[in-house]
């Protein structure tokens, strides 16, 4: 099924370079949720 994700620094990063992040409250509404998808995540370097 692939490489997990992990969940560090506010961060889900997924496998390679995608990650999700929690978007800012654009309504104010407990019901809503804006997810930010980002693209090219760095890699760290060992």
């Amino acid at each position: 099924m692939g490489e997990p994700w992990e969940v560090r620094d506010g961060m889900a990063k997924g496998p390679g370079t995608l990650a999700v992040v929690l978007g800012a409250d654009q309504t104010g509404s407990p019901a809503h949720l804006d997810l930010d998808f980002v693209l090219l995540v760095h890699q760290e370097e060992n």
